[in-house]
């Protein structure tokens, strides 16, 4: 195992691969005999994004992996949709924090992320499928591909008892085209093989490769590879054979957009009022066409903080401020287990606040919906200061606008500085 870095690296450069499955094509069978092999209609080319991702390996932050993993752990026990189900999904969140610490991930000092052996194959199994899980949704919103706030389990078809195909669908970013997701996950690659195989045969069941399908335009197929020593390591994800998007549905992601902040108001910020009224706006028919509708929903500008704050919070850095709402909590209800920042942990604190870009309540207001589905955030550590240069507390920021501070005190000042360094 890799020499680490103690409580300096918070990211990993993650080497991606695209493994295609082959175009349809004769080749000698055994026996001498000729038959066809390969997909036929998989995917021509490889899509920009695939090659951005090899040629330029994009540093993926351990937190982002983290929460992926814990909230869709969450999804399967407890319903996002689901009201006033806060608390049980807070619990499940950070049992999945814990799942994931059993694999003790540690970055070295190339970037590199090494995990450890666990002896029973079953919990292995169990860990890595998770951790696949989270470093799969990270890769493809660091990629700008798909929206991680709108990954979520498929509901089955109405009057079919069968599951559905794929594991999860999710939205490709700013416009909403609808794709089918599969993450996978392995240690050293041992089940590498295994993985391809359940890809491709769900993409067989689901009509997906059939001639003039464009293999990505229906799912997107992602095995992160864990690995525990240095032997045969070769890349730390596969995507497979990708292809074209399907057409916008904009205001079909906008609904489930806004039924996903409902969710973290209520399990994140802890206001159930304020994610009722989400919940209502996602699901009301005039949406998209009353300004009155969503006015009484989030009010008006005067009224926002109000409904959908306890406590405000800006972020200063060099390049930008940014002002958060939320609330503060004692710091064993907040499920980031796994965090450490600049060798503190959460439990240094007795304090966290947890808050939501304003910014995505002010577009829902203002009714600029596809600035919404634009925005993003890179996630990242950090650790905080207050006015007088004294550090005040840690600070971990997600990739759906999510604010989680460790503080000393919930009298921690409204305005805070990230370390430059």
């Amino acid at each position: 195992m890799p020499k680490t870095a103690a409580a300096v690296n918070h990211s990993f450069r993650a080497v991606v691969k695209e493994h295609r499955f082959n175009q349809t094509k004769s080749r000698k069978a055994k026996k001498g005999k000729k038959g066809k092999t390969g997909f036929p209609g998989a995917c021509p080319s490889t899509p920009q994004w695939v090659k951005d991702l090899e040629n330029n390996p994009p540093l993926i932050d351990y937190n982002a992996v983290v929460v992926g993993a814990a909230r869709h752990f969450a999804d399967s026990i407890v319903p996002a949709s689901q009201s006033g189900a806060g608390a049980r999904r807070r619990d499940a969140e950070e049992l999945a924090g814990v799942l994931l610490g059993l694999l003790r991930p540690r970055i070295s000092s190339a970037q590199k992320l090494w995990l450890a052996k666990l002896p029973d194959p079953d919990i292995r199994r169990w860990c890595s499928e998770l951790f696949g899980v989270g470093a799969g949704i990270a890769l493809l919103e660091e990629g700008g591909v798909v929206d991680m706030r709108l990954v979520r389990k498929p509901e089955p078809l109405k009057g079919s008892k069968a599951a559905p195909i794929f594991d999860f669908i999710g939205r490709v970013h700013a416009h909403g085209a609808p794709v089918n997701l599969e993450f996978k996950g392995t240690l050293d690659g041992v089940s590498t093989g295994k993985h391809r195989s359940s890809f491709k045969k769900k993409l067989r069941n689901s009509g997906g490769l059939g001639a003039g399908s464009r293999g990505y335009g229906i799912a997107i197929g992602v095995i992160f590879k864990g690995w525990t020593s240095a032997d045969k390591r070769d890349c730390d994800f596969e995507v497979m054979d990708p292809g074209e998007p399907r057409p916008p549905e904009e205001e079909r992601a906008v609904r489930e957009l806004l039924e996903y902040y409902a969710a973290r108001y209520d399990d994140g910020v802890g206001m159930p009022v304020a994610a009722e009224r989400l919940r209502k706006l996602a699901r009301h028919p005039d949406l998209f066409s009353s300004e009155a509708v969503v006015r009484a929903a989030v009010g008006a500008d005067i009224q926002i903080e109000r409904r959908f704050s306890r406590a405000a919070l800006t972020l200063e850095d060099e390049r930008a401020s940014q002002t958060y709402w939320g609330g503060f909590w004692r710091t064993d209800s907040v499920p980031f287990p796994q965090v450490e920042v600049g060798g503190s942990k959460p439990a240094d604190y007795p304090d966290a606040y947890v808050g939501i870009d304003c910014r995505v309540i002010r577009e829902v207001r203002k009714r600029d919906f596809r600035r919404l589905l634009e925005l993003r955030w890179r996630p990242r550590s950090f650790r905080l200061f207050d006015g007088e240069g004294d550090q005040c507390g840690i600070g971990v920021a997600t990739a759906d606008g999510t604010l989680v501070v460790w503080c000393f005190e919930s009298r921690t000042p409204r305005t805070v500085y990230i370390d430059p360094a």
